[in-house]
């Protein structure tokens, strides 16, 4: 009788006891990986980009020594505690032996903010000559910066990330009144959450979610358009919003002006309404835009 793989049964217990609520992971990690089963290789350069949909993943993968790199599309699903990414397809090879070698790991989140994973990783497929298949540990860090990362100057290279913003900045602000702009209503709304809010006084975050990458987007609350054309980043568009006098709830749309270098356009909404603090991500793309309700408890 065959004995399981300790990896594969592992992750098999892992699956069946995972049944918390997913974490938000899209954006760029960077960080290594090291096989335990060739020590003498050393560590290897890692990325992994993720785009999320529900507890789904798909995206990139990027590893390298400094003599070459291999770069390959992935699946995945992320859980409460953890999540599972495995390399499907190589987009780049690395070479007639390396780039055929793809790799599972099981990446468990390690602090409250979920900035760092560590795990395990095992290659999933057998190469030519190959006397057992490799495995190690991994250790990658959320990033805050895009720019240098070898993984996105591949993949702008090949035309899958856009180079460039869909839609320059304005320079200036029109002098009509922005909400008369059709652009802000042809595109259809998909309103994803409904918060409760107490107080009268809301006070607004917005960042963008995972890499900052020239996402820019214009903010309706209620029709009237509160920020224009603003580029999201690591320091955040703050406002404070008083709770108009008879109304029951407040509709917030983002409207996105374009889909930054990392598509789509994405963001990360805080509100502080004295008693609370709501978290919320959106995404929105050329087709549709995101909206939020806010409702008063």
């Amino acid at each position: 009788m065959k004995v399981p793989d300790r990896f594969a049964l592992f992750l098999l217990l892992l699956l069946l006891g995972s049944n918390g609520i997913a974490q938000q992971v899209t954006g760029l990690w960077q960080g290594n990986f090291r096989s335990s089963t060739l020590p003498q290789t050393g560590r290897y350069s890692y990325e992994v980009l993720l785009f999320q949909n529900g507890t789904n993943l798909t995206g990139f993968t990027y590893s390298g020594n400094g003599s070459f790199y291999a770069v390959c599309e992935l699946k995945g699903k992320v859980y409460e505690t953890h999540m599972v990414i495995t390399e499907t397809r190589n987009v780049v090879p690395a070479g007639p032996v390396q780039g055929e070698i793809k790799q599972q790991h099981i990446l468990f989140f390690q602090d409250a903010e979920d900035d760092e994973v560590t795990g395990e990783w095992r290659q999933i497929n057998r190469v030519p000559f190959q006397v057992r298949p490799e495995q190690g540990t991994t250790f990658l860090r959320r990033a805050t910066e895009a720019e240098q990362s070898p993984l996105l100057q591949v993949l702008r290279r090949l035309g899958r990330v856009a180079t460039e913003p869909a839609v320059p900045p304005q320079s200036t602000a029109k002098e009509s009144n922005p909400a008369d702009d059709p652009r802000l209503r042809e595109r259809p709304l998909l309103f994803r959450d409904t918060v409760s809010v107490q107080g009268d006084t809301l006070r607004f975050r917005l960042f963008d979610d995972g890499v900052t990458d020239g996402d820019r987007v214009t903010v309706l609350v209620n029709g009237v358009v509160l920020l224009q054309n603003a580029e999201l980043g690591a320091q955040p568009q703050e406002w404070v919003l008083y709770w108009p006098a008879g109304q029951s709830q407040v509709e917030i749309v983002f409207y996105a002006e374009n889909e930054g270098r990392i598509p789509p356009n994405t963001g990360l909404l805080r509100i502080n309404d004295g008693r609370q603090q709501h978290e919320l991500r959106f995404r929105s793309d050329r087709q549709t835009s995101a909206g939020v309700v806010l409702r008063k408890q």
